[in-house]
């Protein structure tokens, strides 16, 4: 298993945690309930940085830039 893949498969379990815990019926700390909310933007923020190339499709289709346009060269005719 790839470094990546771990990691990966780490933040989903974080994130996955996180939510199981703030929904709990039993959580009524405001203090703790406000950490879980915070965690649990950061950790959406992480997963939100993957990449294609990390094995986790996101839902925007990936973007290529569009090439330079070479820039054409004047030469003034001299009589």
């Amino acid at each position: 298993m790839s470094i990546n893949l771990k990691l990966d498969t780490n933040a989903a379990l974080e994130h996955k945690e996180a939510a199981e815990f703030s929904a709990s019926p039993m959580f009524t700390d405001s203090q703790h309930h406000q950490a879980a909310i915070l965690k649990l933007r950061y950790i959406n923020d992480d997963l939100g940085k993957l990449t294609h190339r990390s094995g986790i499709r996101s839902s925007k289709p990936p973007t290529q830039e569009e090439p330079k346009a070479k820039k054409e060269k004047f030469f003034l005719a001299t009589p």
